[in-house]
């Protein structure tokens, strides 16, 4: 899938966004071969990524409730219970996720 990166977003934010876990960030990099870990990235760059990898949940709630993250986003992830965590953003509420 393709991916048109927004106004002051970067590499980390990108990979936030669509793989809902910086733990993805190797696979973005490979998925996109001119990237690297100190990559800029523009407005509107088209940037390949799999929507069959990534934690789903968290991504999900990310589109559901119309995040987008770009720098100086305060989106946190807040551990909860065993079934559950949640993301808090700027305006302090919270979003919770099923796992």
């Amino acid at each position: 899938m393709i991916y048109k990166s927004k106004n002051n977003q970067s590499l980390f934010d990108v990979c936030l966004q669509l793989y809902g876990s910086l733990d993805f960030m190797s696979q973005l990099i490979t998925d996109n071969s001119e990237l690297s870990y100190d990559s800029q990235i523009g407005a509107g760059q088209e940037v390949v990524y799999s929507d069959s990898v990534g934690r789903k949940a968290v991504r999900e709630q990310i589109v559901n409730n119309n995040l987008s993250l770009s720098n100086g986003a305060n989106i946190q992830f807040v551990l909860g219970t065993q079934d559950d965590e949640f993301i808090t953003t700027d305006d302090g509420s919270y979003i919770e996720i099923e796992i």
